[in-house]
């Protein structure tokens, strides 16, 4: 039924008092969920969302550190700038229950449901590292590059457009940004592929969207279609 509806019956079935998620393919180093338990216990009462850093484990076993926010700005603005996977956040079993995860499947379900609670409650912030997300060639941001995979992408972006309590909180050209972001990070993975029609098809889309201003973004899209075909390591 994908993620978000497991998730959800996850969250019906659990009996704690915090809700934590971990995909089958990452992994908690031994100290965190001690440290995280002593953390909560000082925080009853409190509906707020937790988030710790995080560690990615690259192919080559390097961990590098990332996911840190700043509790005195506005979490749901610097978690759309700079998403992270829902590993490293702690729901209050009664806001998971009140605000449960989408039960429509896209690839950004976990990025849907952290936007949707982050409208409506505060998070704070704990620098412990222990949550490892590990990349591989079959993680599923890289693997889903059917056309009705990047047009679930945009619906959900659409749904969060239409959010009342998020639109107030995250500009406009916000949107476009993130939008183009998700045409072309899936056109890099078409790409890597060879899928061509379809990079071809996300190629246009993007354009077609009449911005330019992700420099960064274009400019990284056209070093992987070169390297692609010089067949160079992407």
């Amino acid at each position: 039924m994908g993620p978000g509806a497991s998730r959800h019956i996850g969250a019906e079935l659990a009996t704690g008092r915090f809700l934590c998620f971990l995909d089958d393919d990452d992994y908690y180093l031994p100290h965190y969920l001690t440290e995280l338990a002593e953390y909560l216990e000082l925080q009853t009462g409190q509906l707020a969302l937790t988030v710790t850093a995080m560690l990615t484990e690259m192919p080559n076993g390097e961990r590098r550190l990332g996911g840190k926010y700043d509790e005195q700005r506005d979490v749901l603005r610097q978690y759309w700038e700079q998403p992270v996977s829902l590993l490293p956040f702690v729901i209050p079993a009664t806001v998971a229950r009140r605000w449960p995860p989408s039960s429509i499947p896209s690839p950004i379900e976990d990025f849907e449901w952290l936007c949707t609670l982050l409208s409506q409650v505060g998070c704070s912030t704990l620098g412990i590292a222990g949550v490892v997300y590990v990349t591989h060639p079959e993680n599923r941001t890289v693997t889903l590059t059917r056309r009705r995979d990047l047009l679930a992408r945009e619906a959900v972006l659409m749904r969060l457009a239409s959010h009342s309590a998020i639109n107030r909180r995250i500009k406009s050209q916000s949107y476009t940004d993130k939008l183009i972001h998700q045409r072309l990070h899936w056109t890099r993975q078409c790409i890597r592929q060879r899928q061509w029609k379809n990079a071809g098809w996300g190629l246009s889309r993007s354009i077609n969207l009449g911005s330019l201003n992700r420099v960064r973004e274009w400019t990284y899209t056209l070093s992987v279609l070169l390297r692609t075909l010089l067949r160079i390591e992407v």
